[in-house]
């Protein structure tokens, strides 16, 4: 039976990797005091739509309640938790809150691709606080999360909302033609970009400003090239590349640099981001892996004014990249996995042998065929990535065999 498109049935084994990378990511979160936080799947549309800009209002999915009141399934996180903390929390009074989330989110997408329409993330927000260390804390615990869940060659590109607008808005541009620009620029699609701009009645040198803005990215010479082509020209992209490099900064003396490609031609998909702009990738995928920012004016249309920044990791992306390395390495087996084959007379022995295993702190399985063949029970811990294969033998069941199936050895008088 078919099921809805842009979503997906999820097998043991591919949750069993989801939930490890899940772990992985939110172990860091809680070393960086991060805590977890959750909303509902359904929010009311009026309200939710007070914070989201109109290209993400289009991807929503919309439905009447019993009440007739419409509403939608969360398309982002940050939104929902915009609202909890304008609404419910008194960030003035308390302090800065640091909030992290595992979810699923939904948006509509054209169903010729093969995208999802339901994913999910993990995610920190930063909420009452404005200021680079901020932004450079939310962007290091990204590094350090991804690196902890198993990748190590990735780069997190840092731009600005800021400086986009702030270049666009000096132009002669009507807003349509600035939302097309937007839009061509996001996508990097030169070739169109050039014929945007050629139509809008642009000067040579207008023209140019914005063609090297996708051409910019790099290291930190990235930003002193900016800072000459837009002297005494914009005190406000001027001041945005001034925040890139603070933040560039911080990360330096934090030691992931090494981690930053600069880049002034990102643009986030969603209206709210305010000031610093950021997105991971890494050379197995084409799409971003994370991305984030700071949207100081979000809460605000809640009714708090509530300086804020934060960041998601797509956690199907992130899994499809680490299979890819995975399929490059050796197959890996869980050191902590192990399954035990024994004849049906000693079930008492094996039983023992497992729970002293498991409050080891092992994940132990125990054989209930008992016609099955020694290959058959190798091959089914090796779907399911189980390391020692443990015989208990029946003239002798004091005695035991342990099989390591990584290194090819065995192991005897184990008990």
């Amino acid at each position: 039976m078919n099921i809805i498109k842009g979503f997906q049935d999820t097998l043991p084994e591919e949750m069993e990797s989801r939930r490890a990378c899940e772990n992985k990511l939110t172990q860091v979160f809680r070393q960086w005091g991060y805590q977890e936080i959750d909303t509902p799947t359904l929010e009311y549309y009026d309200i939710l739509t007070k914070g989201i800009g109109p290209g993400l209002k289009d991807k929503m999915f919309k439905f009447l309640n019993v009440d007739g009141e419409i509403v939608v399934l969360r398309p982002d996180m940050t939104t929902p938790i915009a609202r909890v903390a304008a609404t419910k929390l008194n960030i003035k009074r308390e302090g800065f809150k640091k909030f992290y989330y595992l979810n699923n989110v939904f948006r509509k997408i054209n169903t010729q691709t093969d995208e999802q329409q339901e994913f999910h993330q993990a995610g920190i927000e930063l909420l009452g606080l404005d200021s680079r260390l901020a932004d450079a804390e939310i962007i290091a615990v990204a590094i350090q999360s991804i690196l902890n869940s198993g990748l190590d060659e990735f780069f997190i590109d840092i731009g600005s909302a800021k400086f986009f607008n702030a270049v666009t808005n000096q132009l002669p541009l009507t807003i349509d033609q600035k939302y097309k620009l937007r839009k061509t620029v996001m996508n990097k699609d030169f070739v169109l970009l050039e014929n945007l701009l050629s139509g809008c009645g642009l000067t040579r040198d207008e023209q140019k400003i914005i063609l090297c803005l996708p051409h910019w990215r790099g290291d930190d010479s990235v930003i002193f090239d900016a800072e000459k082509t837009f002297v005494k020209k914009n005190k406000i992209a001027l001041a945005a590349l001034q925040e890139i490099k603070e933040v560039y900064n911080y990360l330096k003396i934090f030691g992931l640099d090494k981690y930053i490609l600069i880049d002034l031609g990102i643009i986030r998909d969603f209206d709210y981001y305010t000031g610093i702009i950021f997105e991971g990738y890494t050379s197995q995928s084409g799409s971003a892996i994370c991305g984030g920012g700071r949207y100081d004016s979000l809460c605000q249309n809640f009714g708090k004014n509530i300086p804020s920044t934060g960041i998601a990791i797509g956690i199907e992306r992130l899994l499809t990249v680490l299979r890819q390395k995975e399929s490059l390495l050796n197959h890996q087996l869980d050191a902590k996995k192990y399954f035990i084959r024994f004849p049906e007379c000693l079930i008492k022995s094996a039983f023992s042998l497992a729970e002293n295993l498991r409050r080891k702190g092992c994940l132990v399985e125990f054989e209930l065929d008992f016609d099955r063949s020694k290959e058959d029970s190798i091959q089914y811990a090796y779907r399911k990535k189980i390391r020692y294969l443990i015989e208990i033998e029946a003239q002798n069941p004091d005695k035991v065999t342990k099989n390591d199936l990584q290194e090819n050895t065995a192991e005897r008088d184990i008990s």
